[in-house]
This record gives structure tokens, C-alpha cells and sequence, in this order.
């Protein structure tokens, strides 16, 4: 009988740390020991150091020396050591998430990443823990002096760490927001214009929340029901919208046969959802007296407003990027097609393709529309928190009406440009609708130049502008655009993708799913 030789090789026993990083992200990894060992973070780490000692000595022993211990100097040091701490997360972080893509491809390193194993989205999620990692470094670096600011008068260690966890929360958000954008190109020209146009909102975001900063004082309503009921809001905005950002980059990264639109939809969807959700509770006045105490007075007339155009302006870019794809199912998205036909007629609309996306649009507009059906009943009610004079059939038969044209007409001229040659694709076809869309909305204001008061005499010459017409219709209904015009535009621009829209439904629900690719 034969024994099994011993193995020649020692063991090594591995400690609990490197046990531990075996389960991680291979990017997280990657890009964390890079980043900790490259002179832009340890260049930052430092001047962070060196910017809050000179702070803290500065304020001690010059600004206030021996009245430090009876003036209310916390919020004063609180905010010097605030604005080193959003540099470093507001700027750099994102940046540097913003880069970490293109770097791989100048290293010519990034095809070597799609050839392994590593899913488009794990590279998506590493990119943005790093980012993650270095914010946490930099709070790390900053917190010390955030504590000696509690120790002082005028400030409250709630009010601290509310605006640290918010930072937080907003940093790792701007990181996967500059994420998504580095994967919108690959030429390193137009990288670079969409470096210099990310940098305007973040220069923007880090004014504006010191400007925030300095208004509250340092005081918070932490005992006002109403302020948490808007945080509530905030996030259940954010999380979906963080989702979806994190959709885009994967579908980016992804190879053109995958199914980039699934997961998309999904999560434009739950934000349609969540935003009408959150509206309807503010119209019932029963809801916001248990939740915030509102009372009885209606919402503000601007709130309202700024409400519908808002969700206009999201279901038109939605609808835009939607019907605008290619009708044919690769091979590989027919293989998620689901066997059952009733499973098939629920995920229909959220399946890539030209005519399954104008399904998509549809069913988003006829929920929109729904709910402010629903909020005219409401606003009838005596009792209602929603202003009567905002609310009109009419109102919401232009908003759809617009919507159905204007997206209708795009995916129609998509199609036929398609046609014309091979070269042309979903790009050529949104960059057609954003044209067609300015001019119906600019357009009649030329006739400015030539009577300024066309409006008043011929307001039909407005009737391709959604925003001058639904003005109009709220608090000048005598003298809009007919309505019958109106509903024949929105009209047409549903009879142009019938057809279409019936061919993805009937393509989806007969073909044949494909059997999955083994795994090895």
C-alpha cells in the first residue's frame, strides 16, 4: 500500500486580514492601494493636516486667546474646518472617481479588465468603494478637529454629526454621479470637455452648501416633525436615483449585445413612482396632519408648479432615451426572456427596444396622468392642501399631449433616419428629438422680433411651446392655444409608433428564449 507523499511546500498560514481581503472586490483592492500610495491623496492628506493645525492655532492663539473660553466660537472654527473637509470630499474624491476609468484605458489596462471574470458592474462598484475609502480616510483625518469644535460654545454634537453624515452621503453620491460620467465617452478629447463640465456642478455644490452652511447658524429644527418628514423624502429620492446612475455606468461598460435598458426602466420607473407617491400624501390632509402637522392651507401654488415641470421634463428625457433603441433582441437578451407569457407581459415594457420603450413611455405618462386626475378630485375637497386653480383637465391633457408629441415624433424620425443608412443610430436620433423639441419651444418666440404682441393677438403661434401653453391654460385660460390643436398634436404623435409599438410587443411575446450559456 502506497502513502501520499508530503507536500515539499511549506505552509503559510494567513492572518485574518488577508483572509478577509480575499473576499473583497479585486477594484476595491486595486485601486485602494494605488490611491493610498499616490502623491495627489497623500499631497491632499497632508495640506488637510497641515490647513486645520494652522485653523486651530490661528483661532487660539490670535483670533480669540484668552476670550476662547466665553465666545460662542464653535460654529466659527466648526465652518473653517468644514470647508477644508468639502474640498477634499466635494473635488478631489469625485475627480478622482471621475478618472479612475479613463486611467485604465490610458494604462491600456481596461480591456485586460473585461476579459476576466469581473462583471461590468463589479468594476462599477470597486471604482466607487475606493472613492468610498478615500472619503473615509479624509474624515478620519478630520475628525480630531470636528470634536474640538464641540468642545467649544455655539455648536451642538447633533447639528455635527447630522452635517458629517450628510456630507458623507452626498460625497460617495457625487462619486458614483462622476463614475457614471467618465463612461460616457471613450475618446480622450471629449473626455476631457466632460472632466471641465463635471467640474462647474461640483464648484457649484461646495459653494452652495457653505453659503447653506452659514445661513443655519449652526441650529437644526431637530424637534420639528416636519424637518425629518423632508429627510424622509430626500432619501427615498436618493437611494433610487443612485440606483440608477449605478444602471448607467454598468450599461455603458457593457459589451452592445447585453441588455442595457432593464434595469434602467426599473429604477426611472421607481422614481416616477416614489415622486407621485410622495404627492398624493401631501394632497391628503389627513396624512400631513399625523406626519407634520401641516394643518389646513394648501400647498404653494410654485410648489405645485415646479412639481409638474419637473416630472415633464423627466418623463420627456426618459421617453427620449427610451424609444429611441433598437427594435432586435440580441441573442443574449433572449435568453432572459422569460418561458411563461404572463411573466413575458409584465416585464414587456422594461425589455430594451424602440417600440417596447414607447410601451414603457405610455404606461409612465398614463400614471402621471392618473395621479393628477386623482389630484383634481381631490383638490375640490374643501379640506385639500392642493391649490383648485392648478388643477384643470385641461392642464393635464396638454402636459400629455406635449409629452406623446414631442416623444412620438422623435422615435418616428428615429426609425426613418435608421433607414437612410447603416452608420446612423440611437445617438443621431435623440440629438434629432433635443433639436426638434428646442425649436417647438424657441421657435415662436422670434415672432417677437417682429410684433411683441403676436402672444396676445395669435397665442396658436404658441401652441408647439408645452410651457407657454400650460401658463396660460392656469391662469389665463382665455387666451391659450386651442385645446382641440393641442390634443390632435399628441394624437399624432401616438398613431405615428402604433405599429411599432404592436411589432416589439408581438416580437417579444413569440420569440423563442434562447437556452443559457453553460458556466463553466
Amino acid at each position: 500500500m502506497s502513502t501520499a507523499e508530503p507536500s515539499l511546500e511549506p505552509a503559510v498560514q494567513k492572518d485574518w486580514l488577508e483572509r478577509a481581503s480575499d473576499f473583497l472586490n479585486p477594484i476595491l483592492v486595486k485601486e485602494t492601494r494605488q490611491a493610498l500610495k499616490s502623491r495627489s491623496f497623500v499631497s491632499v492628506f497632508l495640506l488637510m493636516l497641515i490647513s486645520s493645525w494652522l485653523i486651530s492655532s490661528i483661532g487660539v492663539l490670535y483670533a480669540y486667546g484668552p476670550e476662547l473660553s466665553y465666545a460662542a466660537a464653535g460654529r466659527t472654527f466648526f465652518t473653517a474646518y468644514y470647508t477644508v473637509l468639502s474640498i477634499a470630499v466635494f473635488i478631489v474624491v469625485p475627480q478622482g472617481a471621475f478618472r479612475s476609468i479613463q486611467s485604465e484605458r490610458d494604462l491600456q489596462t481596461f480591456e485586460m479588465l473585461t476579459i476576466t471574470t469581473l462583471s461590468p458592474r463589479k468594476i462599477v462598484w470597486g471604482k466607487w468603494w475606493s472613492a468610498a475609502v478615500q472619503t473615509i480616510v479624509y474624515y478620519a483625518a478630520i475628525a480630531p478637529f470636528m470634536m474640538f469644535t464641540n468642545l467649544l460654545r455655539g455648536i451642538s454634537l447633533p447639528f455635527i454629526a447630522f452635517v458629517l453624515i450628510w456630507s458623507f452621503v452626498g460625497s460617495i453620491c457625487l462619486a458614483m454621479i462622476a463614475i457614471t460620467f467618465s463612461t460616457f465617452t471613450k475618446q480622450r478629447q471629449a473626455f476631457g470637455l466632460l472632466q471641465f463640465l463635471l467640474v462647474m456642478p461640483l464648484v457649484m455644490t461646495l459653494i452652495g452648501l457653505l453659503q447653506l452652511m452659514a445661513a443655519v447658524n449652526g441650529e437644526l429644527p431637530f424637534d420639528d416633525a416636519k424637518f425629518w418628514l423632508a429627510q424622509l423624502i430626500v432619501v427615498s429620492l436618493l437611494i433610487p436615483a443612485f440606483v440608477l446612475f449605478r444602471q448607467i455606468a454598468t450599461a455603458n461598460l457593457n459589451f452592445d449585445g447585453a441588455n442595457r435598458s432593464t434595469g434602467i426602466r426599473i429604477s426611472c420607473f421607481l422614481l416616477l413612482v416614489i415622486s407621485l407617491a410622495w404627492m398624493l400624501l401631501f394632497a391628503d390632509p389627513s396624512v400631513l396632519s399625523s406626519l407634520a402637522g401641516w394643518g389646513s392651507a394648501p400647498l404653494p401654488t410654485e410648489l405645485v408648479v415646479t412639481w409638474v415641470v419637473t416630472l415633464g421634463i423627466w418623463l420627456w428625457l426618459v421617453g427620449l432615451f427610451a424609444v429611441t433603441e433598437d427594435d432586435r433582441l440580441s441573442r443574449r437578451v433572449r435568453q432572459e426572456v422569460p418561458r411563461s407569457l404572463v411573466a413575458r407581459f409584465f416585464v414587456l415594457p422594461f425589455f430594451p427596444g424602440g417600440g417596447r420603450g414607447f410601451l414603457y413611455f405610455l404606461m409612465s405618462v398614463s400614471l402621471f396622468a392618473a395621479t393628477m386626475l386623482y389630484l383634481v378630485s381631490v383638490s375640490k375637497s374643501a379640506a385639500s392642501h392642493v391649490d383648485v386653480k392648478l388643477q384643470s383637465p385641461g392642464m393635464i391633457l396638454a402636459v400629455v399631449s406635449y409629452l406623446l408629441f414631442y416623444i412620438g415624433l422623435t422615435s418616428f424620425l428615429g426609425r426613418s433616419i435608421r433607414k437612410i443608412g447603416t452608420d446612423l443610430h440611437a445617438a443621431h436620433a435623440r440629438v434629432l428629438g433635443i433639436l426638434m423639441t428646442s425649436t417647438g419651444i424657441i421657435g415662436p418666440f422670434l415672432f417677437v422680433f417682429w410684433d411683441y404682441r403676436f402672444t396676445q393677438t395669435t397665442p396658436s403661434l404658441m401652441i408647439t411651446n408645452p410651457f407657454y401653453t400650460c401658463y396660460r391654460l392656469i391662469y389665463e385660460s382665455d387666451n391659450s392655444p386651442p385645446l382641440a390643436a393641442i390634443a390632435a398634436l399628441g394624437a399624432l404623435g401616438l398613431l405615428l409608433n402604433l405599429k411599432n409599438l404592436f411589432a416589439g410587443i408581438r416580437e417579444l411575446m413569440t420569440t423563442t428564449a434562447e437556452p443559457s450559456a453553460p458556466t463553466s
